[in-house]
């Protein structure tokens, strides 16, 4: 049995080897891999999505869902994903034109940048 008695009905298991595990827990402020967090990167993906596709009231919506699923998650500190939501909020109010000129745009293909340009920890 590798290094254990046999256990009988009755008296107690020895262990005849032991070892013992030791870690060492760090927490860091800043997470490297924030863009890659499934929930976020679904909420943004589908903003751009209904960017693309020129759905102002959906996309609307979808910005709302996103800042619920970053405030909500904890892959993030709440103030970090506060300040992320209040980026991408800020990108896609920078984007939105009156209706003639999104319209004109939508024949280029308009484009919502990805979730890593967000630059969560940069300015």
């Amino acid at each position: 049995m590798g290094g254990m008695a046999p256990i009988r009905k009755g008296t107690p298991a020895l262990v005849s080897r032991s070892c013992c595990l030791a870690a060492r827990l760090r927490g860091e402020a800043y997470r490297s891999d924030w863009y890659r967090i499934p929930d976020v990167g679904a909420a943004h993906r589908e903003i751009q999505e209904l960017y693309r596709a020129n759905k102002d009231s959906d996309t609307e919506a979808a910005l709302g869902r996103f800042r619920r699923k970053a405030l909500t998650g904890n892959d993030l500190l709440v103030a970090h994903a506060r300040k992320l939501a209040d980026k991408v909020d800020a990108i896609y109010r920078s984007l939105a034109k009156p209706e003639p000129e999104r319209r004109a745009e939508q024949q280029k293909g308009p484009q919502f940048p990805d979730l890593k340009e967000a630059n969560l920890y940069g300015s």
